[in-house]
């Protein structure tokens, strides 16, 4: 019976791990986008990474901007880039898919951001058959026009990323297709702490 109760606990564990399949943890990048090739002026872009990544938009687009040319509405403080003078944006306030399934997935994607109006931007990944694998929502930004940054690893492929929000603007933004030493331990160690809360 112990031997019975063991597996089973330890099955509860595993579950748990593997519902916390995208979790906030630093990594490695091996591609960043920084947007300075893309040619400013509110072009739209179906594409970054060189082509690499799909942009693929609902009823708003992503547009690649100039740094003085889109502002935080809360402060009406320019939106500063984090490296460089071009940056991207959710063109209205829905949002747009990046698309990694043609490279293959990645295990782990993040940036810059900053929320140009009142809200949070909503982050939901989804796997390489495009079932959900995780969301979080953040208010990036302090109201000044700089950007806060967000990192995600994840134990299973991530083939798109869904981000929507308040006319953010991103820059910066980074994939790993290897996952960083210890994202292991770090997505084991979530699903230890909500089976601990779940029991509290």
């Amino acid at each position: 019976m112990k031997k019975s109760l063991s597996a089973l606990a330890a099955i509860a564990v595993l579950a748990s791990a593997a519902q916390a399949q995208v979790v906030p943890g630093g990594f490695t990048p091996d591609a960043v986008e920084d947007y300075e090739s893309t040619g400013g002026g509110r072009t739209f872009l179906t594409s970054l990474f060189g082509g690499a990544v799909g942009v693929s938009p609902s009823i708003d687009n992503h547009a690649s901007v100039d740094a003085g040319d889109w502002f935080d509405f809360r402060t009406s403080s320019p939106i500063v880039p984090t490296s460089g003078r071009i940056f991207g944006t959710i063109y209205g306030f829905d949002g747009f898919t990046l698309d990694f399934t043609g490279m293959g997935g990645v295990a782990a994607f993040g940036g810059w951001g900053s929320d140009a109006a009142v809200g949070a931007t909503t982050f939901e990944f989804f796997d390489m058959g495009g079932s959900p694998i995780g969301v979080y929502s953040y208010t990036l930004g302090p109201g000044d026009g700089t950007m806060d940054r967000f990192s995600f690893v994840s134990s299973v492929t991530i083939g798109s990323v869904r981000l929507s929000g308040p006319e953010t603007a991103f820059d910066d933004l980074a994939y790993s297709k290897v996952p960083a030493p210890g994202a292991a331990m770090v997505l084991a160690g979530a699903g230890l702490l909500a089976s601990r809360r779940r029991r509290a």
